[in-house]
């Protein structure tokens, strides 16, 4: 049926490095790409793709030397790009860190979702969950800046330090209001659970604003299909 005929026109389309191998004009072509980018079995392509990040790299590296020589099928370019995408920063060229790419974001994460929500919280442990979280997030949001151009490094410190000082503010403020306001036990330690959440929230924007400031204060190379800048 229709879903036939959607994955036939997915296979039957021509590789390319420079547009995304779905339409991105829809909700479901955008919804895909980013499936694609945030894939975790990326972390380990070649057990679940049978394709190695090394290899993957190579096949990139020589299509773009030559893309009339190349003799790999379509569908295994498409797969090294996404592999290549998910690991490799597009500007330059450095493979990413595990834990910081978006590939990994969920897995590395989550250890640190379940350390902020677990029971009692503490005022050591509050800082320090809030502390390890916007860590993690100024990192990601690091990695996969656009380096099109430089970002000074106290703009990078400006931003980390705030989302810091955010999060643990929001964090140790929620709980202190939690504990003190009036309340059943039972709906006290229920809220307690929720802290985190706004507090990541709010801390996890301004982390992202701050971090890439840069970028939103001078913009970006806007490039054209050759490579070619044009302001």
């Amino acid at each position: 049926g229709l879903l036939c005929e959607q994955c036939a026109r997915t296979m039957a389309v021509p590789f390319s490095l420079e547009t995304p191998r779905y339409d991105q004009s829809t909700f479901a072509g955008r919804f895909r790409h980013f499936m694609d980018v945030a894939d975790p079995r990326c972390l380990a392509p070649g057990t679940f793709f049978g394709m190695s990040l090394d290899e993957s790299i190579a096949i990139i590296r020589a299509y773009k030397a030559n893309p009339a020589a190349t003799q790999e099928p379509v569908e295994r370019l498409w797969l090294a790009k996404k592999i290549y995408s998910s690991a490799v920063h597009p500007d330059t060229g450095n493979v990413i860190l595990q834990p910081f790419r978006m590939s990994g974001y969920a897995i590395y994460g989550t250890p640190i979702t379940v350390g902020m929500l677990l029971p009692n919280p503490t005022l050591f442990t509050t800082v320090f969950w809030q502390t390890v979280i916007q860590t993690h997030n100024a990192f990601v949001n690091y990695n996969n800046r656009n380096a099109s151009q430089p970002t000074p490094v106290s703009k990078i410190m400006q931003g980390y330090a705030g989302a810091v000082v955010v999060s643990v503010s929001l964090a140790v403020g929620l709980n202190e209001a939690v504990k003190r306001a009036s309340m059943a036990a039972a709906t006290r330690a229920l809220l307690q659970r929720f802290v985190p959440y706004p507090a990541v929230a709010t801390a996890s924007t301004c982390n992202m604003l701050l971090m890439r400031q840069n970028e939103l204060n001078t913009g970006i190379f806007v490039k054209d299909k050759e490579g070619t800048v044009h302001g």
